[in-house]
């Protein structure tokens, strides 16, 4: 599995460093599960985000992390504000690309569709 990171990533600096953040979204691939991940779900707009399938993750503080086990929440339903935005390679789907990290308002911006078309070049450049 590959996992690069965007140069230009655009990062909550309070969140993860670079090769913690890899390593993460590494465990979270291959075992399916990451405590601070809750529902990772695709990007439909722009429709040509699925030329990449861009996702995002969105990422629950442990305060959350032990209600919802408490409370018996599935991982679909556990959301927020804060998302990891992620794409996969067309061409091999052991290659990803970590894009953004958006804190706070990830719904907000992920609405800006100058946002939107920038991670789509983000990938077009990086995967070709």
């Amino acid at each position: 599995m590959r996992v690069d990171l965007y140069k230009g990533v655009l990062t909550d600096p309070n969140c993860y460093p670079a090769n913690t953040i890899i390593e993460t979204f590494k465990e979270y691939l291959d075992k399916g599960f990451f405590w601070s991940f809750g529902r990772d779900v695709p990007y439909h707009i722009p429709p040509k985000m699925n030329d990449y399938s861009v996702r995002h993750i969105h990422i629950i503080s442990c305060k959350k992390y032990q209600q919802c086990q408490k409370d018996n929440i599935r991982l679909y339903d556990r959301t927020s504000d804060k998302h990891i935005v992620y794409a996969r390679s067309p061409i091999d789907d052991n290659h990803y690309l970590l894009i953004a990290i958006i804190n706070p308002e990830a719904h907000e911006v992920a609405e800006n569709m100058n946002f939107m078309h920038r991670i789509y070049d983000i990938c077009r450049n990086h995967f070709g």
